[in-house]
């Protein structure tokens, strides 16, 4: 390959020769390269000039491979002026000498590279090629791991482990814990580019964290190389997992919940446990000063106030665990309270109230009865609640007539204590005017689980249900159910019943069940109407908004128009169609709060008429389908159809769609409409 730079030497070189004579021995470069190399590292090139012409001068260009770069060249060797390349120039006193220069191996590098150059000597007609090694082969080695510490080989959790590893090189890194089947327990780490990354931490659990089960488990460290691919795994290294030693737990409870001065007080230290699997083989108690040493007991506490109660429960690996609770001992036993709740809604609504007691002390059994009044509700169902429901086994009785609710459970031996829900009762609102009010009344007995029961005094509380107005306006479709056929339209009005304070303005969504049925395609607004917006048809749902600015609508005003909707039909079929009311505002700036009825679109299809592979259209949008070869256009054919096919008409297709006198009948006069049209 010929190179400008020593060519331009060798002219000049050349034009100080006054003549140029053939020499006898022949003047060399020779280079001497290393035959492998690893990528990422450099290498040492050599070139030894041997003179043995008696030439005074030469130049050299050396070649390195595509992307090698040139680090360092000894002797002023140039290998910045142009890259990829090291140049020598010596204009006078040629010796035999060696010049040297380092190269940097890429980092992607693999397989045989060549290197390649030139060389002229003082009376050489022409440049030659440096001889010697002409070829490296540069091999990839995967990355490696050139640390790896493990802290601790073997672990009792919640005790931890350290993994401390680092690579050779930059690489994609996992580390995780495996079971003996090769099973992942635990990802420790992973990153698309580390080369040390900081030690982790395993406390001998899984992912989720809850604690392996004891025995050896695998690191398994591996690494793919970012620059070569390669990769290293490593799963030499074991953690053996030692089976944990918890303390026992103490657990306990005391029944009654809220007890009172010389009443019996059950404690169960039975729920203690050893989370080892182990036995539970002591048990220690301080009852206010107090020592017993058997899981279950009863005492009575003589004086009120708060009462530690403590817990110490031993296993048979010697470990111990404690427990404590403050009992809180009345002097006397508050009165209990049973109330029933109140409510309100509307006529046809239905409404749950909620029996409650407070204060509940051991009790038993109990009578509670309610009246109300009927002509406003009637009582359909008693439900038990949270604090029935969460006794094991209660029974319970109940009686509903008209105005009046009997209930009777007992839970004896279980008892009722402290605050809660007893009992759910729905009502039917049946009647009522806005206003209109009843009195919940409640009265109840109480018996407590002591043998023979006790009576117990109850307090009651009553409550009420009010009657509230329905909606005092109401939008609607006109017509609420609408019918139209395959590509045909109709259009539904949006009506307000009527708007005692006037209308200044409302946003509201109209939507239609099922897209595939109809379409919205358009929106109109009334006159009534000053400014105005809608979503964009066609669709199954658009918004529309409007406002008043000249009091158009007045106070008291019914049956206003809030819209028209034209809708076109797609596929046989009923979709429902449904307005929401986003927000509606009076004349005074308060909200209206309308109730809203849904109304239907039914979409009839028709069908090709015999020896036809379209099916009939209405071109006007008339209604009518006047176009029965469905060639898109009304013609004389469609009457000469009609004609033919009449009596399969009425058979087969919807009369209403040919009925073009509009007589409810398909007959002659229908075919005569139909020419008159052509």
């Amino acid at each position: 390959m010929k190179r400008n730079l020593i060519q331009g030497t060798l002219l000049l070189l050349f034009a100080l020769i006054v003549c140029i004579s053939s020499a006898a021995a022949e003047d060399t470069v020779t280079r001497d390269l290393p035959s492998t190399a690893d990528a990422g590292t450099a290498i040492a090139v050599n070139l030894t000039v041997d003179v043995e012409s008696g030439a005074t001068f030469y130049a050299i260009d050396e070649t390195v491979p595509t992307g090698w770069t040139v680090a360092s060249a000894t002797s002023g060797g140039d290998y910045t002026a142009e890259a990829g390349h090291v140049k020598w120039v010596l204009t006078s006193g040629a010796t035999d000498t060696v010049y040297s220069y380092t190269v940097l191996v890429p980092a992607n590098a693999s397989g045989t590279y060549t290197f390649d150059g030139i060389y002229a000597f003082e009376g050489m007609a022409a440049e030659a090629t440096i001889l010697g090694d002409t070829t490296v082969n540069v091999s990839v080695s995967p990355p490696t791991l050139v640390t790896y510490t493990i802290t601790n080989t073997t672990i009792t959790p919640p005790q931890t482990t350290s993994i401390d590893v680092r690579f050779s090189e930059r690489v994609s890194a996992i580390i995780k814990i495996e079971d003996a089947s090769g099973n992942l327990v635990n990802e420790l780490y992973t990153s698309t580019g580390v080369t040390d990354p900081t030690p982790k931490t395993w406390d001998g659990t899984y992912t989720n964290g809850t604690t392996v089960p004891d025995g050896t488990y695998t690191v398994n460290v591996s690494g793919v190389s970012t620059t070569t691919g390669l990769s290293v795994v490593d799963t030499s290294k074991t953690i053996d997992v030692s089976p944990p030693n918890y303390p026992p737990v103490a657990s306990f409870t005391f029944s009654p919940s809220y007890p009172v001065t010389g009443q019996i007080v059950s404690f169960d230290a039975s729920g203690s446990y050893d989370p080892d699997g182990g036995n539970i083989t002591g048990y220690w108690w301080n009852i206010s000063g107090t020592v017993y040493t058997v899981p279950v007991f009863n005492h009575t506490f003589t004086t009120p106030g708060l009462k530690y109660c403590g817990l110490m429960v031993t296993d048979d690996e010697g470990n111990t665990n404690n427990s404590a609770k403050w009992v809180n001992v009345n002097v006397t036993t508050e009165t209990p309270t049973v109330s029933i709740g109140s409510a309100e809604g509307s006529v046809g609504d239905t409404v749950n109230v909620s029996i409650n007691i407070a204060n509940a002390t051991r009790i038993g059994a109990m009578d509670i009865s309610a009246t109300y009044d009927p002509g406003i509700l009637n009582a359909t169902n008693v439900a038990s609640g949270s604090m029935i429901e969460d006794l094991p086994a209660p029974l319970v009785a109940c009686s509903l007539i008209p105005g009046a609710i009997n209930i009777s459970f007992v839970t004896y031996p279980d008892a009722i204590d402290g605050d809660g829900e007893l009992f759910v009762v729905t009502f039917d609102v049946v009647g009522g005017d806005n206003g209109e009010s009843s009195v919940l009344d409640i009265e109840a007995d109480a018996y407590t689980t002591d043998v023979p029961p006790q009576y117990v005094s109850v307090g009651t509380a009553d409550g009420s249900f009010v009657v509230n107005s329905p909606a005092v306006s109401t939008v609607s479709f006109d017509p609420l159910n609408s019918r139209t056929y395959m590509g045909s339209t109709t259009t539904v009005n949006l009506t307000l019943d009527s708007v005692p304070d006037g209308l200044s303005g409302y946003n509201l969504t109209v939507s239609l069940s099922n897209q595939s049925i109809a379409e919205i395609i358009s929106v109109s607004f009334p006159a009534w109407v000053t400014l105005h917006d809608n979503s964009t048809p066609p669709a199954d749902s658009v918004w529309l908004k409007a406002a008043d600015m000249v009091d158009n609508v007045g106070r008291g005003d019914t049956n206003i128009s809030l819209g028209t909707l034209t809708i076109r039909g797609d596929a046989a079929g009923v979709c429902d169609i449904m307005v929401t009311v986003t927000g509606m505002d009076d004349d005074d700036g308060d909200p209206i709060n309308p109730g809203t009825v849904s109304g239907t679109i039914n979409v009839t299809s028709v069908i090709p008429l015999p020896d036809h592979d379209n099916p009939p259209t209405d071109p006007d949008s008339d209604g009518f389908y006047e176009d029965l070869n469905g060639n898109g256009r009304i013609d004389f054919d469609d009457v000469v159809q009609y004609f033919k096919y009449m009596e399969w008409i009425a058979e087969n297709e919807p009369v209403s769609c040919f009925d073009f006198n509009s007589n409810g009948r398909i007959d002659f006069d229908d075919i005569a409409e139909l020419f008159g049209e052509v």
